[in-house]
């Protein structure tokens, strides 16, 4: 599954970007490196074939095994004449006969049960994968009790920061920074790529917490703010804008589930997106196709 899903989710990201990968003349790139994927899935694909193919093997080796051994006995007791007690008679060879059908149709319902065992495996496999996630405990919870309500007046100030990231916990991206962003003025961040331009605006929507120092959002400690509340105050526009495959209108309210439809159009109005959107005949009920494309 793990082995698939890496193959998938290549082809996925070549596939959604596929007008730069064309631009570029990268399409044999893009097949190889999936091949390579593809190997991989392969290459388990071979173990499991083997281990399948073993297991089938074992399990009529032991039906052959058993359908030998049940005429060999079965012949000695009835050439012996061994007395059978349940019956007060000696055995007879449809008593053999009888044995071997009910051993040989119990032998057939134990392998029966091997596709269901597999099937069990599959979504326990799934399933871990599912819990994983809904066990995690994050770090920044949107919902501390402890957490107060603000109400936003918009000053932002960073004291003393200290950052990295998680995955790459020797590389400071920020050493004992501090910014203040001035309620009422438009503040810009200038510097080359990887100078920290984007973190600072992480930071504010608390994506992060800094390793030292504090964010303070109209003098408070932006840890002691409740999350939710918090972000449902603010906007963040993205460099690269993210629609999901369903309608104009569906993706705005996730940004404010209960926005009226004049709320929607003013919103893009306001964006100068309202003139193209009118056009369409469905009008915000326009689905976007994946990826807005």
């Amino acid at each position: 599954m793990q082995a698939y899903s890496q193959s998938a989710g290549y082809a996925e990201q070549a596939l959604s970007a596929i007008r730069i990968v064309v631009s570029f003349g990268q399409e044999a790139l893009e097949i190889q490196n999936y091949n390579t994927y593809l190997e991989r899935v392969r290459q388990t694909s071979l173990k499991q074939g083997a281990s399948v193919g073993l297991s089938l093997g074992f399990f009529f080796f032991c039906i052959y095994i058993c359908y030998g051994y049940a005429f060999l006995l079965g012949a000695i007791f009835v050439d012996d004449e061994v007395w059978n007690d349940a019956e007060d008679r000696p055995y007879l060879a449809g008593d053999c006969i009888a044995v071997f059908f009910g051993i040989l149709i119990g032998l057939f319902a134990m392998g029966g049960a091997g596709p269901a065992i597999n099937a069990v495996k599959i979504a326990q496999a799934a399933g871990k994968s599912a819990f994983d996630v809904l066990d995690r405990k994050p770090t920044i919870d949107q919902d501390d009790p402890k957490a107060e309500k603000h109400a936003l007046q918009g000053g932002i100030e960073f004291k003393n920061i200290d950052f990295f990231y998680p995955s790459r916990p020797d590389q400071a991206i920020m050493k004992g920074l501090n910014i203040k962003f001035e309620l009422g003025k438009t503040t810009a961040i200038v510097g080359p790529s990887g100078s920290g331009k984007s973190t600072v605006v992480q930071l504010v929507e608390r994506f992060y917490d800094p390793a030292a120092g504090q964010v303070l959002i109209d003098g408070k400690d932006l840890k002691s703010i409740n999350l939710r509340n918090y972000r449902q105050q603010i906007g963040y526009v993205g460099q690269e804008p993210v629609l999901f495959n369903t309608t104009i209108k569906k993706n705005i309210l996730m940004g404010k589930p209960d926005a009226t439809d004049e709320e929607i159009k003013t919103a893009l109005m306001k964006s100068n997106a309202w003139e193209f959107v009118s056009s369409y005949p469905e009008g915000i009920n326009k689905q976007v196709g994946a990826g807005g494309g």
